[in-house]
């Protein structure tokens, strides 16, 4: 079973990092709110809510990187694929497609997610995680060097 975990930028700083957490909520304006809890707190206290910058908040999606990292819904990933004549490099945002009820890559070559692939733990195992749609550079800026995606 995957463990449920979010993430969102705390709004009381901006551009700052992320917060972690397992439960997420809304504020009656519609802002995100995390908290994260141990088991015992979970039984014993009320949580203790950090408001979010909206639009921020992801969810992970169950999957690891090569580097062990945590992949999260809005991740922008990096393939480096060897094909013997040349080396490929795409960039790739993973994303929740509502139609199909799963998390799944952009396979398109405009970045418009018009077309996408399943993830894999294979797969995953063979990405990095190289930013995410939150850092300020929007998913078009990442460079394709010889895409053939």
């Amino acid at each position: 079973m995957r463990k449920i975990k979010y993430r969102a930028i705390r709004k009381s700083i901006p551009n700052g990092p992320f917060v972690y957490g397992d439960v997420l909520s809304y504020t009656p304006i519609g802002d995100p709110m995390i908290s994260s809890r141990n088991e015992i707190q979970f039984k014993t206290s009320t949580p203790s809510f950090i408001t979010c910058v909206p639009n921020t908040e992801s969810e992970f999606i169950g999957l690891h990187d090569k580097a062990h990292k945590e992949i999260f819904d809005g991740d922008i990933v990096k393939d480096v694929i060897d094909d013997g004549d040349d080396i490929i490099v795409c960039y790739m945002q993973i994303f929740w497609n509502n139609d199909i009820a799963a998390f799944v890559y952009d396979s398109s070559a405009s970045k418009d997610k018009s077309s996408y692939e399943f993830l894999t733990k294979e797969w995953c195992s063979e990405v990095l995680v190289v930013g995410n749609i939150h850092d300020g550079i929007t998913y078009n800026d990442y460079t394709y060097k010889n895409c053939k995606c």
